[in-house]
């Protein structure tokens, strides 16, 4: 029996699909179709049930399946600790949504001063930013070893049946207010907080076309809270970098976020104001539920946590 058998057919176990498989691995369709036809040949049982709509496991080929799959996982984990014949050499790989509190974490969990961390000790750090769809893939399909995500509490429900149907387990880190965010010279900006926020009428909404894509597709501009304000413009984008540039462009731009440290406000001229009607936002990690939790996990989690609960935000003010 050929191990590269049994690791084709966990892939097509988790995508549901001997195509999705087949890129997964950086393989062709066929090798994937004759490494399960050998498979199911060698053990004498069919392994999954072909449909128009993919692949799903015969009861036999669960079981199998079953048995397989930690092994085929644990094996991976091995290979890439050991991978290059170098055993203090360490691979991180990471998806995560757009958030500069990732990013920040990220940065002060595995790149301090060379001096505080030996070069050998990592030989490749993958940090890979982009939107739910895609950090949920990259945790399924393996190609990353974990995914961090933010999204409103509002819709938690939905957020925890879609990864009990991904087969994905979840970490919750933390929750934050969501804010409001604009420049700190915003001509409409009271000098006291304003329960109402009635000024934001006078303002241009500043945001991205959706906070969620495909599965999560939920829109900011969705929420009740933001229909009940009438913004004289709305301005759509579609990334972060853009967003800031924007909102330190625009004088009277506001934008939903979620926290922002310290620097990137000081970066480009803004506040953020707690914005408790649309409220909280939780953050937290996705990994597989066969898969041993990678060793850079904890530090992470601890950084990002760090970032949630130590730097806390001021009450804005004016001159």
């Amino acid at each position: 029996m050929d191990f590269r058998w049994l690791c084709y057919a966990v892939m097509v176990s988790r995508t549901g699909s001997i195509s999705m498989a087949a890129k997964a691995l950086f393989t062709s369709q066929p090798n994937v179709s004759h490494a399960l036809k050998r498979l199911e040949e060698e053990l004498g049982f069919p392994l999954f049930l072909r449909t128009p709509n993919g692949v799903t496991p015969t009861e036999e080929g669960r079981r199998f399946l079953a048995d397989v799959g930690p092994i085929v996982a644990r094996f991976t984990e091995v290979e890439n600790f050991y991978a290059e014949g170098a055993s203090q050499s360490r691979r991180i790989t990471v998806s995560a949504i757009d958030s500069d509190v990732f990013s920040h974490a990220f940065l002060r969990a595995f790149a301090p001063k060379d001096s505080e961390r030996p070069a050998e000790d990592l030989r490749e750090i993958s940090f890979y930013e982009t939107d739910m769809e895609h950090v949920l893939q990259d945790v399924k399909l393996g190609r990353s070893a974990a995914g961090l995500v933010y999204f409103p509490q509002v819709v938690a429900r939905n957020m925890a049946r879609l990864l009990e149907y991904e087969k994905l387990h979840y970490t919750r880190i933390g929750t934050e207010c969501a804010y409001l965010l604009t420049r700190e010279d915003n001509p409409f900006l009271p000098p006291e907080p304003d329960p109402t926020f009635s000024w934001l009428r006078q303002c241009v909404l500043v945001d991205y076309d959706k906070l969620f894509h495909d599965k999560m597709a939920f829109q900011l501009m969705e929420l009740p809270w933001i229909q009940e304000h009438q913004f004289s413009r709305v301005f759509h984008l579609s990334d972060r970098a853009t967003k800031y540039f924007v909102l330190e462009y625009l004088a009277a731009g506001i934008s939903l976020s979620c926290y922002l440290p310290p620097a990137t406000l000081r970066r480009y001229h803004l506040t953020q104001i707690p914005c408790p009607p649309v409220g909280k936002i939780e953050f937290g990690c996705l990994t597989r539920e066969e898969d041993s939790t990678p060793w850079f996990l904890p530090p992470l989690l601890e950084e990002i946590r760090t970032i949630l609960s130590g730097e806390s935000v001021a009450p804005y003010h004016t001159e």
